[in-house]
């Protein structure tokens, strides 16, 4: 089909001031396609007004047109609110307007995005009268359009309001636009798992336009049988699509042909179509048996012991299980005084010891109570923390320093001297010549 990207210059100018107080600052969104505000239905016959601009042809990315919307009647026509876009022609199903309009220095329109155009949609602000004529300033877009023409709708009234009025048409100085299409489509693609192919190219006008999206894309896993992939160009709001066959005559992956625990990744360019990636000790290609100890997976030194599922590692001192490949954190032994090693990949050292009563983390250091931190008699006892003092009376925790023997009044009533040849730390003298008891 030979489609032409024919623009038109829609100038919609639409009363959006109902009975009921609506559309009193212009144009919304809704109204961008049809330019009619709902529930509106337009006047029948002459329209009081005409749709014109000061030139017959436009070129893509060059000076602003000047295009104006004036009285067709020897009456005075105002209008209270209008739209104004520029479109393709209607040829082209898409209605998106093209191109950028400037805004007025009367302070009267604000511009309204439609889709993806921003800036090519102007509307009024307010539902005063405005005389015509209205001038307007349209800036061509930078790409080729083809021919563009002007539509307007305009309410005079709130009961009066004309729908879709043209202008003529204005050609573009680059020529017309070609129509849309992709290059012949690929042949049935005949693969394994993963299909891969090169998306066909659109083109216009013997020029790439790069804009193809496949569904599903390039490098999708499909099932065995037939996919059909549909790829589609789009560009200026045309689009071409194209169909491909892909064909999966088999899963090489299933079942999984790799043994042992190995995982099957599919590689089409290989002879089998796959490769397994093997546990070790399980031999390319498909991870079996025959010599689960060839190459020797090992390390360190350490000797391969082939068994029913597969082999098992003898290592050398200062390395640990099942290859051999990791130095063994308790080799040689780091706990000190009888202290037990147990390996931790979490901890920072590596390990941790288990400490016999008496001596200190983290690597069960020196006896705490050598030399005795016990003053004045004390007696120190190891504990799982480090040390305890059994302290005279008189002495306090946790080292029995500092004390007073005598605080208390052990001697009851009789004179009490403090002593250090005394176990108790003091002694009793009486006071009225008989014996302390």
């Amino acid at each position: 089909m030979d489609l032409h990207f024919i623009v038109a210059f829609v100038l919609a100018i639409t009363i959006f001031n109902s009975a009921q107080g609506q559309f009193t600052n212009g144009a919304n969104v809704a109204e961008c396609d049809s330019l009619v505000p709902a529930g509106v239905t337009p006047s029948s016959g002459e329209t009081p007004f005409l749709v014109a601009s000061t030139a017959q042809t436009y070129t893509p990315g060059g000076p602003p047109i000047t295009v104006f919307v004036a009285s067709n009647t020897t009456r005075v026509v105002t209008a209270r609110g209008l739209v104004v876009q520029a479109r393709r022609s209607a040829s082209v199903a898409d209605n998106t307007p093209v191109g950028t309009f400037g805004l007025p220095s009367n302070g009267l329109y604000r511009l309204l995005t439609c889709g993806s155009s921003t800036g090519g949609t102007i509307t009024n602000i307010d539902s005063t009268d405005k005389p015509l004529v209205q001038i307007f300033t349209w800036n061509p877009p930078a790409e080729n359009y083809g021919t563009v023409r002007f539509v307007v709708s305009l309410a005079e009234t709130n009961d009066q309001f004309w729908a879709q009025v043209t202008s003529a048409n204005l050609s573009s100085s680059a020529g017309p636009l070609g129509p849309l299409s992709t290059e012949v489509c690929p042949i049935p693609v005949l693969t394994l798992n993963v299909g891969t192919w090169t998306p066909p190219n659109c083109v216009r006008d013997s020029t790439d336009v790069s804009q193809t999206s496949c569904s599903p894309p390039s490098g999708s896993t499909f099932p065995p049988g037939l996919t059909t992939i549909t790829c589609i160009c789009s560009d200026r709001g045309e689009t071409a699509s194209c169909q491909i066959n892909l064909i999966i005559d088999s899963d090489p992956c299933s079942p999984n042909p790799c043994e042992n625990g190995g995982t099957c990744f599919v590689v089409p360019s290989v002879q089998s179509g796959f490769v397994c990636n093997c546990p070790p000790g399980f031999p390319q290609p498909t991870c079996g048996l025959q010599n689960a100890c060839n190459p020797n997976p090992c390390q360190n030194g350490g000797t391969c012991l082939p068994t029913q599922s597969g082999f098992v590692c003898e290592c050398l001192a200062g390395f640990i299980q099942p290859t051999c490949s990791v130095d063994d954190p308790c080799f040689p032994n780091p706990c000190a005084n009888g202290g037990t090693c147990f390996g931790l990949p979490s901890a920072p050292s590596g390990f941790v010891c288990n400490c016999l009563p008496g001596f200190n983390q983290p690597t069960c250091g020196a006896n705490a109570c050598n030399p005795n931190p016990c003053q004045n008699g004390g007696i120190c006892s190891l504990t799982q923390s480090g040390f305890a003092c059994q302290c005279p009376p008189g002495f306090p925790q946790p080292t029995c320093s500092d004390g007073n023997p005598c605080a208390g009044n052990p001697c009851l009533g009789n004179e009490c001297r403090v002593s250090s040849i005394s176990i108790a730390g003091y002694t009793c003298h009486s006071t009225t010549g008989s014996p302390c008891n």
